[in-house]
């Protein structure tokens, strides 16, 4: 004796059909969708990253060649004014880093400090740290002073670039948009159809 399904078991049979088939559409598209979800809060993450990193930049510079001025012929804004102006902006900048880039909590270290500041600073901070105490034995009086720290500067500025190219790769970063820009050269390639 063989079972004949009648229209309704059927239809019902179809209708669980196509509800499964939805669901693993669904969440193949939920997956993809959350990937990319996950790039876009990283690629902002790494825009707002640099965008600082830039502001840094600008202020770490200005500071290696406040050395070259000579305190007493400045006009305008005068030499102290200058240095105590990017002792404020380096030392925020420094501040608004750890939002990037915390302190690493290593045993006990700066337990009794503000929660911001326990354990150890990251070393991309240190150059940018370095400026700012740099900044602080420039002589505002005479050029010939600030010669030797205009090296010290010079290394502190370094190290930072280096630690934020560590961080935003550009090599990687290149090769990637090279191959998304190649796809889409080869797309336009392809046939109309």
């Amino acid at each position: 004796m063989s079972w004949q399904p009648n229209p309704g078991e059927i239809i019902s049979g179809l209708g669980a059909a196509i509800a499964f088939f939805a669901m693993v559409v669904t969440l193949w598209f939920g997956r993809r969708n959350l990937n990319l979800q996950i790039a876009a809060t990283e690629l902002k993450y790494f825009e707002d990253f640099q965008k600082w990193a830039d502001q840094l930049s600008d202020a770490l510079t200005e500071a290696e060649h406040l050395c070259d001025l000579d305190p007493k012929q400045v006009a305008g804004e005068s030499f102290f004014d200058r240095r105590h102006r990017l002792q404020i902006t380096i030392s925020s900048m420094v501040d608004r880093g750890r939002w990037f880039l915390p302190n690493v909590v290593v045993d006990d270290h700066g337990a009794d400090k503000e929660l911001g500041y326990r354990g150890r600073r990251h070393e991309l901070l240190d150059g940018p740290v370095e400026t700012y105490n740099c900044l602080l034995k420039l002589d505002c009086q005479d050029r010939d002073n600030n010669k030797s720290i205009r090296a010290e500067l010079n290394k502190a500025r370094r190290k930072f670039v280096g630690q934020v190219q560590r961080i935003l790769d550009p090599t990687s970063r290149r090769i990637f948009f090279d191959r998304i820009r190649d796809k889409a050269a080869q797309m336009d390639k392809r046939p109309a159809r």
